[in-house]
Protein backbone atom coordinates (compact mmCIF):
# COMPACT_ATOMS: atom_id res chain seq x y z
CA UNK A 1 0.00 0.00 0.00
CA UNK A 2 1.33 3.56 -1.11
CA UNK A 3 0.03 6.62 0.92
CA UNK A 4 -1.31 9.50 -1.33
CA UNK A 5 -1.33 11.91 1.45
CA UNK A 6 -0.09 11.93 5.49
CA UNK A 7 -1.24 14.76 7.43
CA UNK A 8 -0.05 15.56 11.30
CA UNK A 9 -2.63 18.03 13.13
CA UNK A 10 -1.61 19.55 16.88
CA UNK A 11 -3.88 18.84 19.40
CA UNK A 12 -3.47 20.43 23.51
CA UNK A 13 -6.34 19.23 25.26
CA UNK A 14 -6.25 20.69 29.10
CA UNK A 15 -7.06 18.27 32.10
CA UNK A 16 -10.26 18.73 34.23
CA UNK A 17 -7.73 18.51 37.25
CA UNK A 18 -3.74 18.97 36.92
CA UNK A 19 -1.75 15.70 36.93
CA UNK A 20 0.28 15.66 39.56
CA UNK A 21 3.74 13.78 40.71
CA UNK A 22 6.58 14.29 42.83
CA UNK A 23 8.48 15.87 40.56
CA UNK A 24 6.46 17.81 38.06
CA UNK A 25 2.61 18.67 37.50
CA UNK A 26 1.04 18.22 34.15
CA UNK A 27 -2.20 20.43 33.01
CA UNK A 28 -2.40 19.67 29.60
CA UNK A 29 -2.44 16.53 27.30
CA UNK A 30 -0.57 17.66 23.75
CA UNK A 31 0.35 15.41 20.72
CA UNK A 32 -0.58 14.84 17.06
CA UNK A 33 -3.60 13.14 15.58
CA UNK A 34 -2.01 11.26 12.47
CA UNK A 35 -3.90 10.67 9.11
CA UNK A 36 -3.16 9.07 6.05
CA UNK A 37 -4.58 8.00 2.92
CA UNK A 38 -3.44 5.13 1.11
CA UNK A 39 -3.50 5.65 -2.92
CA UNK A 40 -6.79 3.52 -3.01
CA UNK A 41 -9.09 5.65 -0.74
CA UNK A 42 -8.48 3.79 2.40
CA UNK A 43 -7.71 6.18 5.56
CA UNK A 44 -6.25 5.19 8.96
CA UNK A 45 -5.85 7.34 11.99
CA UNK A 46 -3.37 7.26 14.45
CA UNK A 47 -1.61 8.86 17.45
CA UNK A 48 2.02 10.50 18.78
CA UNK A 49 1.75 11.87 22.11
CA UNK A 50 4.68 10.90 24.36
CA UNK A 51 3.93 11.76 27.89
CA UNK A 52 5.89 14.72 29.59
CA UNK A 53 8.10 13.05 32.34
CA UNK A 54 7.45 9.11 31.32
CA UNK A 55 8.55 8.99 27.36
CA UNK A 56 12.06 9.11 26.51
CA UNK A 57 11.46 11.19 23.38
CA UNK A 58 9.92 14.84 23.17
CA UNK A 59 6.92 16.14 21.08
CA UNK A 60 9.13 17.69 19.00
CA UNK A 61 11.31 15.10 18.59
CA UNK A 62 8.22 12.88 17.63
CA UNK A 63 7.51 15.86 15.06
CA UNK A 64 10.74 15.49 13.41
CA UNK A 65 10.78 12.28 13.02
CA UNK A 66 7.48 11.92 11.54
CA UNK A 67 8.31 14.11 9.03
Amino acid sequence: MKFARIQLSRYDIPFVRPFETSTFILRSRTGLILTGEATNGAVGLGEISPLAGFSRETLDECIEAAN
